[in-house]
């Protein structure tokens, strides 16, 4: 398993700071009669509010997984691996669903394609939300071509399970690329662009 969303520590470390905060408040108030409890209060919603804002910066916030800002950060960190599976996604039919359904319904197909994505390669790597119907998967773990295909299918069948409204079997048309760090000759980015096109070429076959 790579552990690639690096605010988990965080979190705990804030929670845990905001506990210890909150008991020296408590315990100073009662037992030694000293009026720390406010100050202490006051402080908790200043570490909450920097870190809410922190995550906000690193998170779409509609659909709760990165963004794109991330992403692009990810994509110079990532070079660092051996190896880098690059899934580009796309959300097919958003403006048929849209037009016909209305846009809280396009909200929801976005929203639960994150989440089946954010599922189902939680131990594999890091989804990224990377334009309004885009999103992008880097997996720097040994897979092979079976297994993304494998991963896929299942987000697949789980849209159409939850939108009922979907036509098609193949409701998110996707892309995949390898990057290998011993291969001088493409960069990250270049995979990216290959596992793009790749997607658009399965967009145009669905069509």
């Amino acid at each position: 398993m790579v552990r690639v969303r690096k605010f988990s520590r965080f979190n705990s470390f804030v929670l845990l700071m905001i506990g210890l905060l909150m008991l020296i408040g408590m315990t100073g108030q009662i037992l030694f009669s000293i009026p720390l409890m406010w100050p202490c209060i006051s402080t908790c919603i200043v570490l909450y509010y920097l870190h809410s804002c922190g995550m906000k910066f690193d998170t779409d916030l509609f659909t709760n997984v990165d963004n794109r800002n991330t992403f692009e950060r990810r994509m110079i960190e990532f070079e660092k691996y051996k190896e880098v599976w690059v899934i580009v996604c796309d959300v097919n039919e958003l403006k048929y669903i849209n037009d016909t359904f209305g846009h809280r319904k396009g909200d929801e197909l976005l929203a639960v394609t994150a989440s089946l994505l954010a599922k189902l390669f939680s131990n594999y790597g890091a989804v990224s939300r990377i334009g309004g119907d885009e999103f992008c998967i880097l997996c720097p773990t040994k897979q092979s071509k079976n297994q993304i295909n494998t991963l896929m299918t299942k987000v697949n069948m789980g849209i159409k399970n939850k939108i009922k409204e979907v036509r098609i079997n193949y409701p998110l048309s996707y892309g995949f690329a390898r990057y290998r760090k011993s291969d001088n000759d493409k960069r990250l980015i270049d995979v990216f662009e290959d596992a793009d096109l790749m997607m658009f070429e399965m967009k145009k076959k669905l069509k």
